[in-house]
């Protein structure tokens, strides 16, 4: 769908519809552009959130990973024709995995959706990036979701493979099911990053995992957070200015 600045919601912003597949990322993504609305004096956009349940996302992830994306395509478009019933004029889908059928939703939403992959390139490209290494599950590699969007704008990717991306992929998950960080999974990440970075080099680390926000990354490379970028386009897209 296209964007039409003609038809504003209150306020004179776009309403904001953000379909929660995982709790936290989208719980973020709402805080974050309300606090944006707040830091900026102005009236918030309307939000509205969507949850079908956790068990039923998860089932349909679980389907997915196994080859069948139907029940997955079908329930997240559930969620996007509810928040369009509520009022949404863009909606964001703050959960990697569903973005891998983006395609398959974005031409059957009623409601423009923005890419989080998008968001993400625009941001390394913003900070004139030339190498960006990308943390996330196995999906999330075997998709090429970032790498595909970062290689049409030039930036080159790397990415752990082999054992590296095994065990990261086993942290991560550990760490979905309510698992309890340990130091050792810690360093573990931190070493994968540093074989890396000393492999091929960087000038960035995506983390394309929300889990990963709970390892303490920043104070060591410049990293770029793609649900903070998802939060901050829906922001833009709302005020809706050009």
């Amino acid at each position: 769908s296209s964007l039409n600045c003609s038809h504003r919601g209150r306020f004179g912003m776009r309403a904001i519809g953000i379909v929660a597949v995982c709790h936290d990322p989208a719980f973020r993504c709402f805080y974050q552009i309300a606090s944006k609305a707040k830091n900026a004096g102005v009236k918030q956009p309307r939000l509205f959130l969507e949850s079908s349940g956790v068990a039923d996302y998860v089932a349909a992830l679980n389907a997915f990973e196994q080859g069948n994306m139907h029940d997955l395509v079908n329930l997240i478009l559930s969620g996007i024709n509810a928040l369009n019933l509520a009022g949404a004029q863009i909606i964001i889908i703050p959960n990697n995995a569903v973005h891998c059928i983006f395609d398959q939703l974005v031409c059957q939403s009623p409601v423009p959706l923005i890419n989080i992959a998008d968001a993400t390139a625009k941001k390394c490209l913003e900070l004139n990036c030339q190498s960006v290494c990308v943390l996330g599950t196995k999906l999330v590699f075997q998709s090429g979701l970032y790498r595909q969007k970062l290689a049409h704008l030039g930036i080159d990717v790397t990415e752990p493979d082999g054992d590296d991306q095994n065990a990261l992929h086993q942290i991560l998950m550990n760490a979905t099911q309510g698992e309890k960080i340990s130091n050792d999974a810690m360093n573990n990440i931190r070493t994968i990053i540093d074989r890396l970075k000393e492999r091929k080099g960087f000038d960035a680390v995506i983390l394309a995992c929300s889990e990963l926000k709970l390892f303490d990354f920043e104070n060591h490379f410049v990293c770029v957070d793609p649900f903070e970028q998802l939060a901050n386009k829906a922001w833009e897209m709302a005020q809706c200015d050009n």
